[in-house]
């Protein structure tokens, strides 16, 4: 029985390292050649991390340190992938991603502490990171192929493993959209979000800049913001209650001190965009409220680089796309984890925004504004999809008289 085993987990590993390789060049990962390679890099990683931890060449230090990270794999390193397909077999998303991370993790120490710079360990890293996009993209779904006696014994280990795997060390980041991902792919999910998002004209965003300007030098109107809960932010309220909202409730003027020492008083609006709403309203004639006189069904306004505590990123449409309802969620993750859809999401609408508004977002008078040096950055820039988006765009009245309201499409391509 002991021979007939391993002989599965033999097979086993190499139908995931066949799967992987095929997947890696059916979808243009990888050309034939480097696919090998990669698959011999997963497949003679544990025999390269013995010659690392058995090396007299690395200091006892470094050791500890692997062997600390090595615990957290809740199996035999030469088993690993054998899990691996069991796990992917059995249709469980969650271990699968979650001993993968660890071992991703794990895999990455080992090549930083590698101090002899041995052979293939350097690749290892990209190899493993691609099983993780593997892992990612697969289509779960349980197999029941195998025989009565291998089942229950591939059960009692995969049990193990589930039970030796520390709970904080789960993958949590499974994700409602997986279906909606496998159905249309990756690139396909993000151009339906991307091209049934809006955006406004450029025009529009260099004629606000005056807006801003005078609400920060003093000669503007009190404006509002959104209430915040991040402790940097030094916020409190001014004086007596401002005006009561529909409900009777007290409306206060707020004191909001930010990083420069600069302070604003604002008030604070009532359900979180309406000012928002109102602003957009005047410029484009778009009714953005609730209900059946909104133009616009089934968008959300997001901003895009947050800070909407701040007024001036708050009301400023650079900052401002109203993104399909469906894929809204992914923008209320402002820390995203690198590679998740969230991720993505956001890096990829700061990019459009980049260049869509570039002309204004290079303006030194205009950075000046919102305390920039330089064009507000993209968080985790190498999350942005390339490809061509045709998004739609938001044109501005020409005048006081003009109730039209005009909407155009026009084509991006980030590069």
């Amino acid at each position: 029985m002991i021979m007939t085993q391993e002989i599965t987990t033999k097979e086993k590993t190499e139908n995931l390292l066949r799967d992987f390789g095929e997947w890696a060049v059916d979808t243009k990962r990888l050309k034939p050649g480097p696919a090998n390679d990669y698959k011999s890099y997963l497949r003679t990683f544990p025999e390269k991390y013995n010659n690392v931890i058995n090396s007299s060449e690395n200091c006892t230090k470094n050791k500890k340190i692997l062997q600390n990270k090595e615990r957290k794999i809740p199996c035999d390193l030469t088993k690993v992938l054998y899990i691996l397909e069991l796990f992917k077999e059995a249709g469980d998303r969650l271990y699968a991603l979650s001993i993968l991370r660890l071992m991703k993790d794990f895999v990455y120490e080992v090549n930083r502490l590698n101090e002899e710079n041995i052979s293939h360990l350097k690749d290892c890293p990209s190899a493993y990171s691609l099983l993780e996009d593997y892992f990612l993209e697969y289509n779960y779904c349980s197999i029941n192929s195998l025989e009565q006696e291998e089942k229950e014994l591939e059960k009692e280990l995969v049990n193990e493993v589930r039970n030796n795997t520390d709970k904080n060390c789960l993958y949590h980041q499974l994700d409602g959209m997986s279906d909606l991902l496998t159905e249309f792919g990756e690139q396909n999910f993000f151009q339906l979000a991307i091209n049934g998002s809006y955006f406004f004209c450029p025009d529009l965003v260099s004629k606000e800049k005056e807006k801003v300007k005078e609400f920060t030098t003093g000669t503007f109107e009190l404006d509002k913001a959104r209430n915040t809960t991040d402790k940097n932010i030094k916020t409190g309220k001014v004086g007596d209650p401002i005006k009561k909202d529909k409900k009777g409730n007290s409306i206060y003027e707020y004191k909001y001190c930010f990083a420069n020492n600069k302070s604003y008083q604002v008030e604070i609006d009532p359900n979180g965009n309406r000012f928002v709403c109102d602003i957009i309203n005047a410029l484009t004639n778009l009714n953005l409220g609730s209900g059946k006189n909104c133009i616009i069904q089934n968008t959300i306004i997001s901003h895009i680089w947050g800070r909407a505590y701040d007024p001036r990123y708050f009301r400023s449409l650079w900052n401002i796309a109203l993104i399909p309802a469906w894929a809204n969620s992914l923008m209320d993750k402002e820390s995203a984890t690198k590679k998740t859809l969230a991720s993505k999401m956001r890096a990829t609408c700061m990019a459009i925004c980049r260049e869509l508004y570039k002309d204004s977002l290079k303006d030194g008078e205009f950075l000046k504004i919102f305390d920039l040096d330089k064009s507000p950055s993209i968080v985790n820039k190498e999350d942005v999809v390339k490809g061509k988006f045709t998004i739609n765009i938001i044109k501005g009245k020409q005048n006081k008289e003009d109730k039209s309201v005009i909407i155009y499409k026009k084509e991006i391509e980030l590069k």
